[in-house]
C-alpha cells in the first residue's frame, strides 16, 4: 500500500491495551484474521477479549500503526507494519505475503494530475497460488 503520510506516525496516543497488541502484532508475518490472533494473543494476556481487541486493532489502523490488508470479500486481516508495501493473497489457501518491491512510485502523482484528488494512499493486492498449493494442484492431476 501507498501513501503520503509518514508510516508508523500516531495520530493519537496508545492505550496500555493497544501498545501490547501492536507489539504482538509486529512479532507476526501472518497477516491474522481478528480472531486467530485473539487465539494466539489470549494465551499471554487472558484479560483481552475479542471485541476489545477487534476495537483496538481498528484503532491502530486509523491511527496509521497497523494495516488492514483484508482482501476483498475475506475477513479482516491485520498487518503490524506500517511501512508503504503491498501484498500477495493465495487465492486457494488465504496466506497473505508482503512484498518489499515498490511496484508503481509515480502511480499517486499520475492519478493526481488526472483526477484533480489528492491522493493520501492506494492498495494494490495481487492475487495468486502459492508454492505450496500450486505444488498440490499439479498432484491432483
Amino acid at each position: 500500500m501507498g501513501t503520503r503520510k509518514k508510516a508508523g506516525r500516531a495520530t493519537g496516543r496508545l492505550t496500555k491495551r493497544q501498545a501490547i497488541i501492536l507489539r504482538e502484532l509486529r512479532k507476526l508475518k501472518t497477516h491474522p484474521a481478528t480472531k486467530n490472533f485473539y487465539n494466539l494473543i489470549k494465551i499471554r494476556y487472558p484479560r483481552i477479549n475479542l471485541a476489545g481487541l477487534a476495537g483496538d486493532l481498528d484503532a491502530l489502523v486509523k491511527k496509521g500503526m497497523a494495516q488492514d490488508v483484508g482482501a476483498e470479500g475475506s475477513v479482516k486481516r491485520y498487518d503490524g507494519n506500517p511501512q508503504s508495501h503491498y501484498h500477495v493473497v493465495c487465492m486457494d489457501c488465504g496466506r497473505i505475503d508482503d512484498l518489499s518491491i515498490n511496484i508503481v512510485a509515480a502511480m499517486d502523482k499520475a492519478v493526481s494530475m488526472e483526477s484533480g484528488f489528492e491522493i493520501i494512499k492506494h492498495s494494490i493486492i495481487f492475487y495468486g497460488l502459492c508454492r505450496k498449493c500450486r505444488e498440490s494442484v499439479k498432484r491432483k492431476h
